[in-house]
């Protein structure tokens, strides 16, 4: 994400599930704390295993999901 501000503004707008992307396995995710996504701007990966966003997880989600693609900052090009 591209800063801590990214967090901030993405919990008060739509309170989503934060994810990162798993350091071991690139083709699942880790669901993260808001806090523990608010630390880890510009940090590299270091989720440990994970799970793999299939539509079906998707269309159950109560709230929006965010997946931080690397772990690092973005383009700043766009937001989730």
């Amino acid at each position: 994400h591209q800063s801590h501000i990214d967090v901030v503004f993405l919990t008060a707008k739509f309170s989503p599930i934060f994810t990162a992307v798993s350091a071991k396995e690139p083709h699942k995710v880790t669901i993260i704390s808001r806090i523990k996504a608010l630390f880890s701007a510009g940090t590299a990966r270091v989720n440990p295993g994970g799970i793999a966003l299939t539509p079906e997880i998707l269309d159950g989600a109560l709230h929006p999901v965010v997946v931080f693609a690397e772990g690092t900052t973005t383009n700043g090009r766009g937001i989730l």
